[in-house]
């Protein structure tokens, strides 16, 4: 994940987080049996995501792992969640695509990088 353009993807999650913590949170509290822990929650996962974008797979599995245990105790799991975590993948490929637009070379790097990003979403799911 340490390609050349992780640290420019974990810029643009920057400029995304707030949108995408503010959403995490809906979701969380639309699901949570104490809608209270949606705020907690969601910094969480806003946290499994920046590790993940920013390629420390320590942290990730640290915070997945703290992530999957909140969740096991409200009766959910990061499948119930799926479509968060594509939402904010389409937010992160919308971003690339609108700032490299005239840049085929880096966009296609950038690309790559979210699909790698993607596949450890999905692994996300099945662990």
């Amino acid at each position: 994940m340490k390609s050349p353009t992780a640290d420019e993807i974990s810029d643009l999650f920057g400029l995304t987080s707030s949108a995408t913590l503010t959403r995490l949170q809906n979701a969380y509290a639309a699901r949570l049996l104490q809608p209270r822990n949606a705020w907690r929650l969601a910094l969480i996962h806003i946290r499994v995501w920046r590790a993940l974008i920013e390629g420390d797979f320590r942290a990730f599995e640290s915070e997945r792992g703290k992530l999957q245990s909140e969740l096991q105790l409200e009766g959910l799991t990061l499948d119930d969640f799926a479509a968060e975590d594509s939402q904010t993948l389409a937010e992160l490929l919308e971003m690339v695509i609108a700032r490299f637009q005239n840049s085929p070379m880096l966009l296609r790097e950038f690309h790559a990088t979210l699909m790698q990003i993607s596949r450890h979403v999905g692994e996300n799911r099945a662990a």
